[in-house]
């Protein structure tokens, strides 16, 4: 994984690759019922976590994903969120999941500066996300990020989201961030 992935730096936050110190917060978070509501369920202990991680690492290794921790600029953890099925065309983002320790403007800046390693670091084209229909938050900052719904069923929709839209709202957010380092 080159360098400019593995620590992304924003105003306020840090995206740092996940770690497997990093399983029990993970396992933690995903599992704490007051921030999981709109993720897909996950099973097992804390040692499938850590296994979960390892596998991940080899995902990582082939450029097929990227797992972050997303930390306050005291290192304090605060949250996670994930590329993933990244090829020549486009990625997928999600698994976005912060806790209360996140700073103001938190949700924002970690979607902008992970939304930004994929647009501006890998230099894709387009990304994909899938969200609960009930997931008013979530939804409210993907329409004012200018996501467009491209399908849905009984409990999601799909939306993409293309680099030209996202390099407005970059534009905004420039001067707070070193995505491209």
């Amino acid at each position: 994984m080159r360098d400019s992935l593995s620590n992304v730096l924003g105003h306020n936050l840090r995206l740092d690759v996940i770690q497997i110190e990093d399983a029990e917060y993970a396992f933690k978070l995903r599992n704490n019922p007051k921030y999981n509501t709109y993720l897909s369920q996950i099973n097992g202990t804390l040692q499938d976590q850590k296994k979960w991680i390892l596998d991940y690492k080899i995902r990582e290794s082939l450029n097929e994903e990227i797992y972050y921790v997303i930390r306050r600029k005291d290192c304090t953890r605060c949250g996670l969120v994930r590329l993933y099925k990244i090829n020549d065309e486009n990625f997928t983002w999600g698994s976005w999941i912060l806790d209360e320790k996140k700073p103001h403007f938190g949700a924002w800046e970690s979607a902008i500066l992970s939304l930004g390693v994929g647009f501006k670091v890998l230099n894709l084209p387009v990304c994909y996300v899938q969200v609960r229909r009930e997931n008013q938050k979530a939804r409210s900052i993907y329409d004012r990020l200018g996501m467009v719904i491209t399908s849905e069923d009984e409990k999601d929709l799909y939306l993409e989201y293309r680099k030209s839209a996202f390099d407005a709202e970059y534009l905004k957010w420039k001067t707070h961030l070193e995505i491209c380092r």
